[in-house]
């Protein structure tokens, strides 16, 4: 997927398209778990955590703010919620 086109999905997505949610995920959600494996080591921790992140963004997406490389938004995204995640775990 180009940059212009995960950003015009994710323009779509903040206006309340939830099929551009769908398709975020599942374009995303392999790239996401692999990072969040090499990050923790925890394969539950991470499922949640992506699908936790994605419930976020669904609920706060019109307050959300326009992002050019959404696959970079999304995984600072998840390694600031691993990050949170672990910090609990401990």
């Amino acid at each position: 997927m180009t940059a212009e086109n995960s950003a015009q999905l994710w323009e779509a997505f903040r206006a309340g398209n939830t099929q551009t949610l769908a398709t975020l995920f599942e374009t995303y959600y392999d790239a996401l778990f692999h990072c969040g494996l090499r990050l923790t080591g925890d394969e539950e921790l991470v499922r949640d955590c992506i699908q936790n992140r994605f419930q976020k963004l669904w609920r706060r997406r019109e307050g959300l703010r326009a992002v050019q490389i959404v696959k970079a938004y999304l995984f600072k995204a998840l390694r600031r919620h691993l990050g949170d995640e672990t910090k609990l775990l401990r």
